[in-house]
């Protein structure tokens, strides 16, 4: 194709797309109702068994739409197979069940990012239940990538094709954490890139459930390792606290399957180990030990697995954790009395059969049962105050971690 013709285009959408029938209809027709004119939709077809694949053939008829089809190959390699065919002069990344909120998203960010002569551009980014990612820009600046301080939000922006190209910036073939090494990579990668107070895209939550195996689980703790060496390559320890979050996500899988010997996930921990350790002077959740994990997974097992027959339980915590623990006790089958919250009124009465009651209600019980803490570590403090001034006996305090790992073990796991 002449130079002349390639040159039309100034915007590239990629869309890797598996199993996403449901709202792949949504996220094109909110690239095709983009303002900006000269853009192409590549969308990548990663092997879906669904009836994804119709519904792109049926946009293919209609509209200009390029589409790859592949075997299952995971979005990190299906975004590099359209970034090789892409002949726009910025390239945007979107996921098929996300969507730009505005029609003048594209136009905005390549106008402007022409306007200031920058290899990535991006604005803000919102779910679609209102959670706003930090940092929000409500200014329009040049940022330099530390300012920035995280390691997630790729799609908030537009890149600079063949500043990706000359700098050699793609996805890894990982089936999880594929993402953060590639936009840490480009935004290491230029001096400052161009922040726009626009709605630049929509994250779709709570409609997907993910499944740790442990293969998976191998490749965030690869994805965590590409990070951190980049960070460590660019100085940015103040970033260490995001790499520590988003480790904290699989935490519970990776004692899990370390606990069960697996030999692969303890390599990549011990290079993480000494990766650290050449960097910071400190111990961090990313400094696993054999007896950090077998310590961890005793304190779980006597908590959750260990319970005395006949013994009567409350759950402190109406929330997301407490019915968590609830789901789990209800398979172990436990003498549960029901749920306790803080000295202020609450909003429901009971959860399923079990009321919930101010703790003070449940003085009667203060020497013969176990007290289970779910809730945010953020209210730990607050609430070991109230228990001690009941003078509550038995307290255990559950994280979300502890729950999940206890619903991976069975107990002859620990035997």
């Amino acid at each position: 194709m002449p130079d002349s013709v390639k040159n039309q285009i100034k915007v590239s959408v990629i869309i890797p797309i598996y199993n996403m029938q449901q709202h792949l209809v949504q996220c094109l027709e909110s690239v095709l109702w983009q303002s900006l004119q000269d853009i192409e939709i590549i969308c990548i077809n990663d092997g879906s068994t669904d009836s994804s694949g119709e519904i792109l053939k049926k946009y293919k008829s209609i509209y200009k739409i390029i589409v790859i089809e592949q075997d299952n190959q995971g979005s990190g390699l299906a975004r590099n197979n359209g970034m090789k065919i892409a002949r726009g002069k910025y390239i945007a990344f979107m996921d098929p069940d996300d969507y730009y909120p505005n029609h003048t998203v594209l136009e905005t960010l390549y106008n402007e990012a022409e306007r200031k002569h920058v290899y990535i551009c991006g604005g803000n980014f919102i779910s679609t239940r209102g959670d706003i990612q930090q940092p929000c820009f409500n200014f329009e600046k040049l940022m330099t990538y530390e300012e920035y301080a995280s390691i997630i939000g790729f799609t908030r922006f537009i890149y600079n094709k063949n500043f990706l190209s000359e700098n050699n910036i793609y996805f890894p073939s990982y089936r999880r954490f594929q993402d953060p090494p590639f936009f840490v990579n480009a935004m290491t990668a230029t001096d400052k890139f161009l922040a726009v107070n626009i709605w630049a895209y929509k994250y779709r939550v709570g409609h997907k459930t993910f499944c740790f195996s442990e293969n998976i689980v191998i490749d965030v703790l690869k994805g965590i390792r590409d990070v951190l060496q980049v960070l460590i390559k660019n100085n940015l320890e103040t970033f260490l606290d995001k790499i520590v979050c988003s480790y904290l996500d699989v935490k519970p899988y990776v004692y899990f399957y370390a606990y069960k010997n697996g030999n692969t996930i303890w390599s990549i921990l011990k290079e993480l180990d000494r990766l650290l350790k050449t960097w910071i002077d400190q111990d961090t959740e990313l400094n696993v030990t054999s007896e950090k994990v077998r310590s961890y997974i005793e304190q779980c097992k006597m908590k959750l697995f260990d319970i005395p027959k006949n013994i009567k339980m409350i759950i402190y915590g109406a929330g997301v954790i407490g019915k968590q623990l609830l789901c789990y006790f209800e398979k172990k089958q436990v003498d549960l009395i029901g749920f306790a919250v803080s000295d202020v009124p609450y909003h429901q009465e009971q959860i399923g059969e079990y009321a919930i009651k101010q703790i003070n209600e449940y003085i009667d019980y203060k020497d013969n049962a176990i007290v289970y803490v779910a809730t945010s570590t953020k209210y730990y403090s607050d609430i070991k105050k109230i228990l001690d001034k009941y003078d509550f006996k038995n307290v255990y305090f559950i994280d979300q971690n502890e729950i999940c790992l206890a619903n991976m073990f069975n107990r002859d796991a620990f035997e």
